[in-house]
């Protein structure tokens, strides 16, 4: 399963020289390891941002330098969960896995959301989705079991990163 996920740079620049960290992403200064300033490509990354400003406020030179946390954003690869059988998961994978199209998985995922796929699909179209699904457990003309729709709301993917970026500049004003 591939996440996108936050990691967080420090970003350093000096006060007297600019109000405001001044760079693009990756033309920036950055902390390494050694707690010395280098480009991003040395730069140490971290999970949070509250680990990153730690790092920076056990530095040497904090006095001489403001810090700027940055944030990047990649996909990574993560080991897909273990759901038992009969998991709304379990059944949507073994859809993928089984199905050549997806046309059949979007059905199966309107329904395990709530909605009715006959506001969807013609009567054909929902007899043939009905007939494939009925051999992984599911019936679309029958409304899926609340505890269906609970364990598929309790097991959504981790959210990895819920940090809104903040700065600390005024907005400009527009006359």
């Amino acid at each position: 399963m591939r996440i996108l996920k936050s990691f967080f740079y420090v970003g350093v620049y000096d006060p007297l020289k600019f109000e405001s960290w001044p760079y693009f992403f990756d033309e920036g200064i950055y902390l390494s390891t050694n707690k010395r300033m280098c480009s991003f490509r040395k730069a140490i990354s971290f999970e949070t941002p509250n680990e990153a400003r730690e790092f920076y406020h056990a530095w040497l030179h904090k006095e001489n330098h403001r810090l700027e946390v940055v944030e990047l954003k990649e996909w990574v690869d993560i080991a897909d969960p273990d759901y038992p059988e009969n998991h709304p998961r379990s059944i949507i994978k073994s859809i993928k896995d089984g199905e050549k199209s997806s046309r059949l998985v979007i059905a199966a995922l309107l329904w395990i959301s709530g909605a009715d796929p006959a506001e969807h699909y013609s009567d054909r179209t929902k007899s043939k989705y009905r007939k494939k699904l009925l051999e992984y457990g599911i019936d679309i003309f029958n409304p899926p079991s609340a505890e269906m729709v609970r364990l598929w709301t309790e097991s959504k993917p981790e959210k990895y990163s819920d940090y809104q970026f903040m700065t600390t500049a005024k907005p400009r004003l527009i006359k």
